[in-house]
This record gives C-alpha cells, sequence and structure tokens, in this order.
C-alpha cells in the first residue's frame, strides 16, 4: 500500500471502532432475539399448564379462572386464536429464532475474517515503519555514543588545558618572582649609590635652588616691566586715539567753518553671486585726517601696449568692504546729536544701482539684525536713548516722521495710501528760517521704535521698485525721511527744534548701460534728470566757492534739487554717502561716481545755524 506509516497508524483505530461498533450491533440484536425467545418459552409452558387436567376443584376452578382472564385479557388486545394457531406461530418463532441464530453466526465470521484481514494489512503497513523505527533509534545511538564520545575527549582536552594553565602560571610567577628579587636587588644598589652621591646631590640642589631664586626674581622684575611698558602702550594708543578724534572732531570743525559738505565713500563687499565676476583693483591708504582710495585700470593702446592707470580720490572717510553698519554710523553719530542741538542734519546715499545705498541707510529688506541695522533705525534709536538722558537735564522732545518718494519728477507720501498716488499734488515750501516743507504729506508721532520700525515697513512696500539689467530689484525712485525733533526746557525756558533728513537716491546708471525701455525708460530719464540737475547745482555751488560770486544755482530744475535747497547750499549740516560696486564691469559707473562725489565734496554752503527759540 502507499499510504505511509503514520497514516496508516491514524487509520487503523478507526477500523477497529468501526467493526467493534458492528460486532456491538449484532450482540445487542441477538441478545434481545434471546429475551424474546425466553418470553416466548414461557408463554408456551404456561400454556401447556393451562391444558393439563387436575382432580381438584379448586385447580380447576383457579385453572378456569386464570383462562378466563386471559381469555377476556386477549379479547380485550385482540380475537382469539385457536391453540393450533399458536403452537404454529411459536414454531415459525422458533424457525426465525434459528435463522437468526445462523445469520449471527455467518455475520460474526464475516466480522472476525474482516477484522483479521484488517489487522494483517494493518500489521503489514505498520512492519516497515517498525524496521524505520529501528533503524532510527539505532541510529540515534550511534549518534549519542559519539556525542559521548566527544564529551569524553573534550573533557580531557580541557583538563589538559588547564593543566597547562596552571603550569603556566606557575612558570610566570616563578619568572615574575625571580625578576622582582632581581629589581629589588638593583633598587638596593641604586639606593646605596644615592647615598654616597647624596652629598654631592645635596651642594648641586642648592646651588640651582640659588639660581632659580634669581631667574624668578629677574622674570619677575621682566613681567614688571613688561606690565608696565603695557599700560604705557595703552595710554599712549588712547592718547593716540583721542589726538586723532581731536584731529578729526578739528578737521571737522574747520570743513563746518568753511562750508564745505563733507563725503564719505563705502565700497560694497562682494557678493556670492559676483564671485565669477572680476573686481576692480583698489588701494586705501590714510593719514589723521582724512582717506584715500586709488583705483587701477589697464589700458591697452593701439599698438597692443598695456598700461595701468590709476585714479586717486580722497574722503572725509572711506570705509572698506570689511567696515560693519556698526563701524559706519559711528562717524555720523554726531551728526544725530546736532539735531537734537537744534541744527538742520541732512544725509544722503549716491551711486549706480547695486551699490548698497538702501542697505546703508535702511538695512537688509529681510532678516534685519542688530549687526544689520541701517543709518535711519540706528539714528532714531540713538535718538530715543539720548531724550532719555536728557530728561534728566529738564528737556522734552517730541518727534514726528514723513516719509516721501520722488517718482518720475512726481512727490508721493510712502505713509500715505498707495490709491491716491498722481491724484494728490505736494508742493515744496522753503521757509525763510531755512525749514523745508511740503504738502499734504502724513505725518506720524514717532513715540516708540516700534512705531517707526512699522513706518519704515510700510513705507518700503509702497516705494515703487522695479527691474532693469543693472540689478534685478532696483530701487526706481528717490526716497526722503524726514524727522523733525522739537525740544522744551521749563526750567531755561528755552525751545529748540531740529530736523534730520535722510535721503536714498535712485540709481546714478547710464541710459546706455541700464537697458530699460518703455516704462523703465522713462524712469531712467526721470532719474538721470534729477541726478543731471543734482550734478548742475554741485557745478553751480563750485563756481561760486572758487568766484565767491552769487551765479543763480538751479535748484528748480528738478524736485530733487529744489526738495535739498538748503541741505545744499543752505544752513544745514550735510554728509554724502558715495556708495561704490568692486566689479570691474561697474568701473566706469563708479568713476563717475567718485568723481561726482569729489564735486561735491568741494562744496561751500552757509554755516550751520541753529534754530533756538
Amino acid at each position: 500500500m502507499n499510504r505511509s506509516a503514520p497514516a496508516i497508524e491514524r487509520n487503523a483505530p478507526a477500523k477497529r471502532r468501526r467493526l467493534d461498533g458492528s460486532a456491538n450491533k449484532t450482540n445487542a440484536a441477538l441478545h434481545s432475539y434471546r429475551s424474546y425467545a425466553s418470553v416466548r418459552d414461557q408463554a408456551i409452558s404456561n400454556a401447556n399448564q393451562k391444558k393439563r387436567p387436575t382432580g381438584r376443584q379448586g385447580t380447576v376452578d383457579t385453572y378456569s379462572k386464570n383462562v378466563q382472564h386471559e381469555v377476556s385479557n386477549t379479547a380485550e388486545e385482540e380475537e382469539p386464536e385457536s391453540t393450533e394457531v399458536v403452537c404454529q406461530r411459536l414454531i415459525e418463532l422458533q424457525a426465525m429464532s434459528q435463522r437468526a441464530e445462523q445469520l449471527h453466526a455467518k455475520n460474526k465470521e464475516k466480522l472476525i475474517r474482516l477484522h483479521e484481514r484488517s489487522n494483517q494489512s494493518l500489521l503489514k503497513e505498520i512492519q516497515p515503519q517498525q524496521a524505520k523505527i529501528q533503524e532510527l533509534r539505532l541510529e540515534l545511538e550511534r549518534i549519542q555514543g559519539q556525542a559521548d564520545s566527544k564529551k569524553h575527549r573534550r573533557k580531557q582536552q580541557e583538563d589538559e588545558i588547564a593543566a597547562a594553565k596552571v603550569r603556566e602560571e606557575r612558570k610566570s610567577k616563578f619568572e615574575t618572582d625571580k625578576s622582582f628579587q632581581a629589581t629589588i636587588e638593583k633598587t638596593a644598589k641604586a639606593i646605596e649609590q644615592t647615598k654616597l652621591g647624596l652629598p654631592t646631590l645635596s651642594a648641586r640642589g642648592q646651588d640651582l635652588d640659588k639660581r632659580m631664586h634669581e631667574k624668578d626674581m629677574a622674570l619677575e622684575d621682566v613681567r614688571k616691566r613688561r606690565a608696565t611698558t603695557q599700560q604705557e602702550i595703552v595710554s599712549m594708543e588712547k592718547s593716540l586715539m583721542q589726538a586723532a578724534q581731536r584731529r578729526r572732531k578739528l578737521y571737522n570743525t574747520i570743513q563746518e567753518l568753511k562750508g564745505n559738505i563733507r563725503v564719505f565713500c563705502r565700497v560694497r563687499p562682494v557678493l556670492r553671486s559676483d564671485k565669477s565676476q572680476q573686481h576692480t583693483r583698489i588701494r586705501y591708504s590714510s593719514d589723521d585726517i582724512t582717506d584715500t582710495l586709488e583705483l587701477e585700470d589697464d589700458i591697452s593702446s593701439m599698438l597692443g601696449k598695456r598700461t595701468t592707470k590709476k585714479y586717486s580720490f580722497t574722503f572725509d572717510r572711506i570705509f572698506k568692504p570689511s567696515t560693519s553698519q556698526s563701524e559706519c554710523y559711528e562717524d555720523i553719530a554726531y551728526l544725530v546729536q546736532s539735531a537734537l542741538d537744534g541744527y538742520s542734519v541732512c544725509i544722503f546715499a549716491y551711486g549706480q544701482t547695486g551699490s548698497g545705498k538702501t542697505y546703508t541707510m535702511q538695512g537688509p529688506s529681510t532678516d534685519v539684525s542688530v549687526e544689520t541695522a541701517g543709518m535711519i533705525p540706528r539714528a532714531i534709536e540713538q535718538i530715543y536713548d539720548l531724550i532719555q538722558e536728557l530728561k534728566k537735564e529738564g528737556w522734552e522732545y517730541t518727534m514726528e516722521g514723513q516719509f516721501l518718494e520722488i517718482y518720475n519728477e512726481t512727490i508721493h507720501d510712502l505713509l500715505g495710501d498707495p490709491t491716491t498716488y498722481g491724484k494728490v499734488k505736494h508742493e515744496i515750501h522753503h521757509g525763510k528760517n531755512g525749514r523745508t516743507t511740503v504738502s499734504q504729506l502724513k505725518t506720524v508721532h514717532l513715540d516708540s521704535p516700534a512705531t517707526l520700525h512699522a513706518m519704515l515697513r510700510k513705507a518700503n512696500f509702497n516705494r515703487a521698485t522695479g527691474a532693469t539689467n543693472m540689478n534685478e530689484r532696483s530701487s526706481r525712485s528717490h526716497s526722503v525721511f524726514t524727522l523733525r525733533l522739537a525740544g522744551f526746557n521749563r526750567s531755561a525756558k528755552e525751545t529748540c527744534t531740529g530736523v534730520l533728513n535722510l535721503v536714498d537716491l535712485a540709481g546714478s546708471e547710464r541710459l546706455a548701460l541700464s537697458g530699460a525701455t518703455g516704462e523703465r525708460l522713462k524712469e531712467t530719464q526721470a532719474i538721470n534728470k534729477s541726478l543731471s540737475s543734482l550734478g548742475d547745482v554741485i557745478h553751480a555751488l563750485n563756481n561760486n566757492s572758487k568766484t565767491e560770486n552769487n551765479a543763480h544755482v538751479p535748484y528748480r530744475n528738478s524736485k530733487l534739487t529744489y526738495l535739498l535747497q538748503n541741505s545744499l547750499g543752505g544752513t544745514s549740516k550735510t554728509l554724502m554717502f558715495v556708495n561704490i560696486s568692486p566689479l570691474a564691469e561697474h568701473f566706469n559707473e563708479t568713476l563717475c561716481s567718485l568723481r561726482f562725489a569729489s564735486k561735491v565734496n568741494a562744496c561751500r554752503v552757509e554755516l550751520p545755524k541753529r534754530l533756538l527759540k
């Protein structure tokens, strides 16, 4: 058979259960039949007894009564039958019983034979599996024997290893003890030698201590002299710095007395986007009063000869690309102080687009921090701090701010409603007291730095900007921030009014380089017109200062020059920031800006006057 031994073992009990069930059913039928035969024999016996006659009347009567009772009972159940019928039926039942017993015997024999055949089949199926199991048992015993053998060998090896370790430890200990003994002997000899040479070593030690003490005394003397020298150096540096500050302050005072407009130059640092481009070679030098900047340019002649041409410019202050915003502001802080003292102060930034004018005046458009804040927020913070200090002296100040732009020769209020641009007409008025005002401008009361920052954000959002080839996001308008200060001292009954104008001019690039067309072309033309008018005003002021004539100065040729009339030719303290680019491709624009700044630096204006009441 194809079935496996486990399957045969599982099916064998089921077959046995089915054979046992059949045998149980046959035994139950046989038992039932035997019970029926017993009842039948009892009934026949009773019937035979009823047929026997008796001599006794009582027995006959009893028998008669019993027969009547049985007859009555039989009559109630079924019709009476004759004795012959009953005997016939009994004979039939006996024959049926014999046949049932014969059938039972045959069935029993069949079941026995079936059971024997099933057992033989199961034995045949189980014998190979038993043989296999026997083989597996023999294999297991063999494997177990091998394992025991390996275990025994392993134990022997472990015992040998343990014994070898013990021998090695003993040997190592012995060698260590031997080496330790030798070391002890050497140490004893060294100690003995040391004892012998101890007096000599003691004398040498004393000599060394003496020499060391002398060197310590000399070193201490050197340290004292060094500290004294460092103090003298610090004092001399401080004195030198103070002297330089005094010389610079005296120079500024002389420039104010001369009426000259001071000019600061700032070189923009190289940006990440500029690193792949060539840079202009710039050399810096300075003395105690002024700074000098020298540009170098390589020129090729028609014959192919290359020469280097140098352009030198001297200004009141020159800031290198590494100069921070705070360092730039230190040199204009005194001008902000002058606004609180009652003077009119004007600071304006000039240069081509992308040279850093807006960054210098306002700082970056995003991620503004204390280090990157521009001149406008720094000036306001300084003024707030100074106002708090002046309160101790009895001064009370109020501040008002205005912010406008000149776009296409039209004045717009940067703090007003942008939808009214071009619909409201703003007029410039110059008072006899030197104060300049613009009509219908929104005035913001600046009572905290937060109000100032909110005003600057709104102004920057409203300011007109556009794209040119010179800069992707170029300021296309002149912006003017005006801060008016009014102070009153109750104890001294004194009042002063000061004005601080911070101007961010539009880009000064040439029309051919700007790539402007359409509306951008119109903007560039308007910007160039206003900056050209500014150049005409500077030229006229230079001529008047040289010839001492009072020739006409064309302030009214543009809204910009007319707005800055009192700053350029009036009684204002004026400072110009000229911003230049370090890139070689902007060399000509840089040269034009520096030449224009030199002309501005040579201008003479009226002496500044303090506005007091």
